[in-house]
This record gives C-alpha cells, structure tokens and sequence, in this order.
C-alpha cells in the first residue's frame, strides 16, 4: 500500500509476544520439546497459523494437527510447566543471547558452543544446562564456578534484549507526546507476568492493558477482532476502530485488526513466508523503520 493511502490515526494498540519482547523463538523451542517424544516438530508453517492464538485455540490446534494423545487439560499443564522453565523471571534471554553466554564460557577452554548440544541445553534450568555442558566439554569447572561465570556473562548480555529493536523508544516517544497507547496480547495474565516481571517501567507506559488469555471481555482469540475492539473502547474517549493503529508481528493478529476496521503495521520474523504478510498496511524489517508522521502522529525528535 502506498503512503498517500495511510490515514491519520489518534491512538496506537500493540501486540507483545514478537513485537515488543522477543518470545516466539521461545515457544517454538517449548513446542517441540513437547513433540519430540512423538518424532514430531513444530514448523514455521504451524507458526504462521497458530501465532496470536488464545490458549485454548493453541492447545485445540496441537492435539488436532499432531494427533496428540493427551486430554487439552493435561496439555495446557504441561505446556504452563515449561513456559515456567522458559521464560526466567528476573530477565529475558532469547536464544542468541543463551548461545552468547555459553558460546563464551566454553571458548575460554578452546572449545566451539554448537551443533545438538544447543538444542539440548536450550530452555533448560540453568543447573541443568551447566551439567550437560562441563560434560560435553569436560570442563574443569565445578557448578557452581560455571554458574557463576553464566551469571557475570548474563549481566553483560541484558541491555540487548530486554526489548526488540525500536520498541521502547517508539513507546516513549508516543507517551511523551501524550498519544493514547493500550496493549493487546493473547497472553494470559499469569503468562503476562511471567514475561514482563523484569519491565514493569515499560509496560506501565500504557493506558491499558487487554490479556486476551485471561479477559473474559475476549470471547474469541486472533484473528476475531474482539481483543482490538476491546482495547479501543478502554480508552477513556472510546475512540472509532478507524482512529486506532495496531502493531503487529503475527499473521492472526493482523487478520484481527483489519477485521477491527483497524489499519495495521506488520513487523513480520524475516523466517514468515511472505504470503502471511498480505493483508497488513504497511510491512516493516523493524520498529526501527516505522514514521510516525506517516499515520498523522508526531515526528520522533
């Protein structure tokens, strides 16, 4: 879509998981685990149609596809224990900055971090994950030396992923000029803070927070526009669907703000088949490209 057919909006709705906090390599990792035992594996064309799902949606989904043969209860437990074990609780780690840090240790003793190992230890506690590589390397390292050194290399590593690239500065810069912003994941709310326990200065930057997961307003996930609807009239002023810009990373998500009546900006994985990427407004590599100017909305300083 070319920029003369933008139209001028007056309140910004965002999506999380993808867009704003880089989880989805996250979930794609807890899939599998899960489906591995069954010689069976989660693909980027599973992701494509599941990502923005509600809970029940995703476990209705994973039974179906792969013919799993557990009841959604004991799966949806099942999947709570390893997002658990997933997402840490003090800050995120994505998969580049866990392969960072171990990549580091194991180079001081002349080794390389790579190959099955990886895939091994991602998404493991942090003991588990030490065992397996003094024992693949044959460190001479006790546990408690390489958690220490884990620990160090961690610090070292938070400032690059706290948020993805341009997020926090466009939700300042909107803040500061006082446009009104809401989020709209389809987290629920334990799985909300389970994420964002370590971004609370972030987050508390919107008006509103809608956790589809969790929301009884939320009848259906993406891609019914419900979660969009809902946000937009949180706002105190109740603004019309056309005057609201969603920020998306997800294909359902997208489907949702147009079916909203919402124009929508789509910041896909460069791993999405571009046929998902279709019906968005605009497509961007990152939050980075977005102008704010484009939607009537004030220019970054």
């Amino acid at each position: 879509m070319c920029e003369t057919t933008y139209k001028n909006v007056t309140h910004c709705i965002f999506d999380m998981d993808g867009l704003l906090i880089d989880t989805e390599q996250l979930y794609t990792t807890v899939f599998n685990r899960l489906l591995s035992p069954y010689g069976k594996e989660f693909t980027w064309a599973h992701k494509g149609q599941t990502m923005g799902f509600h809970t029940h949606q995703l476990i209705k989904f994973l039974i179906d596809t792969f013919e799993l043969p557990m009841q959604p209860d004991e799966l949806h437990k099942r999947l709570q224990d390893d997002y658990k074990e997933i997402f840490p609780t003090t800050k995120f780690l994505p998969e580049r900055v866990y392969k960072k840090v171990y990549g580091a240790i194991v180079q001081k003793y002349g080794h390389e971090y790579g190959g099955t190992l990886v895939y091994e230890v991602l998404g493991r506690p942090e003991k588990v994950g030490a065992e397996l590589i003094i024992s693949h390397y044959k460190l001479p390292l006790s546990i408690d030396e390489f958690s220490e050194m884990y620990r160090r290399l961690q610090i070292e590593s938070f400032h690059e992923v706290d948020m993805m690239p341009g997020a926090e500065k466009l939700l300042r810069h909107l803040k500061k000029h006082n446009i009104p912003i809401a989020l709209a994941t389809s987290s629920s709310e334990e799985s909300f803070n389970l994420k964002t326990k370590h971004l609370t200065e972030v987050f508390d930057l919107f008006h509103h927070k809608v956790l589809g997961g969790s929301d009884p307003d939320v009848k259906i996930g993406k891609p019914n526009p419900d979660i969009f609807l809902v946000a937009a009239r949180r706002f105190p002023d109740c603004p019309d669907p056309s005057k609201c810009l969603v920020f998306e990373d997800a294909p359902n998500g997208v489907q949702a703000g147009v079916s909203a009546g919402m124009q929508t900006v789509m910041v896909p994985d460069p791993n999405l088949p571009k046929e998902f990427t279709q019906k968005a407004t605009i497509v961007l590599n990152s939050l980075e490209d977005f102008k704010p100017e484009q939607f009537g909305l004030p220019k970054f300083d």
